[in-house]
């Protein structure tokens, strides 16, 4: 009978401990990693990279997804963390809202806070315009951010200049990256903001592109040891990070939130800072 008691404890006791450990598992993977947002600092080699750019710093930030799961004081965390880098340009690579055109004007308001001597400049996301894109356009000129939809805007530097161009979403819009670089000089580097990484693949190697930055994939938001990414709505190749092309360099960044389900484990929501200099032998 005592045997059979003690059998039972451990039963229990065994039981309880799973039990504990889903629950932490649980709170992990909603509550914590969702939360701990990291800064991440990549530098990025870019051919001919005029002397008064060496150094620039990029803050590429995505996927803030306003919405159900995401409220506006998250979107202000990112905002606030990013402005603490002191980033010369911003970049925001789509994905505003998630489920309503409403949370556009709220979610996109910190945003538009975020100090960047050199200019904030914005694409939309797939969600952006399944949700309502024209709400985020609206919102993103409110607050005083550039909108790149197969456009450019040159920025200088004591007289050198820098190419930040952006493309129309390409699963929604019509991308053409021939039209957002029409009329930059070859000489001039170009950095291109895009939602989908996959428009890469369309890239070519005309014209020139020195940089593409991009969002969309969260990185997975679940990545298991051995296994990598669970879902990813990208190649595999572009699932988060620095990724050599053909003729220039991709960088990924994981996203600031997630959709659902809600959930990160091994995947950091992130703000990526990219300092950029002159690659080694460049004339």
């Amino acid at each position: 009978m005592p045997r059979r008691h003690a059998a039972r404890r451990r039963r229990i006791a065994v039981a309880a401990i799973l039990l504990g450990l889903c629950g932490a598992g649980a709170l992990w993977t909603l509550v914590v990693e969702p939360q701990w947002i990291v800064v991440t600092r990549t530098t990025i080699p870019i051919t001919d990279l005029p002397e008064e750019f060496e150094g620039i710093t990029i803050a590429l930030v995505a996927d803030t997804h306003h919405g159900p799961w995401t409220g506006k004081g998250f979107v202000r965390r990112v905002a606030r963390r990013t402005s603490r880098e002191k980033p010369d340009i911003v970049a925001l690579a789509g994905d505003f809202i998630h489920y309503s055109a409403r949370y556009a004007e709220p979610g996109i308001e910190p945003l538009g806070g975020i100090e960047a001597p050199l200019g904030t400049y914005a694409v939309l996301g797939n969600h952006d315009h399944w949700e309502g894109a024209e709400a985020v356009r609206a919102a993103l000129r409110r607050h005083g951010i550039a909108i790149l939809e197969n456009a450019h805007a040159i920025v200088e530097r004591g007289g050198a200049k820098l190419c930040i161009a952006g493309i129309q979403e390409i699963w929604e819009g019509a991308p053409d990256v021939s039209e957002a670089l029409a009329g930059v000089d070859p000489d001039v580097p170009r950095v291109l903001i895009v939602h989908n990484p996959d428009f890469v693949d369309t890239l070519g190697d005309t014209p020139r592109v020195d940089l593409v930055l991009a969002g969309h994939t969260h990185g997975g938001q679940v990545v298991l040891p051995f296994v990598g990414p669970l879902i990813l709505p990208a190649r595999k190749e572009y699932a988060a990070g620095l990724v050599n092309l053909p003729h220039g360099l991709l960088y990924v960044t994981r996203g600031a939130s997630e959709i659902t389900p809600p959930v990160r484990l091994g995947c950091r929501p992130e703000i990526a800072i990219l300092t950029l200099v002159r690659a080694k032998g460049s004339p």
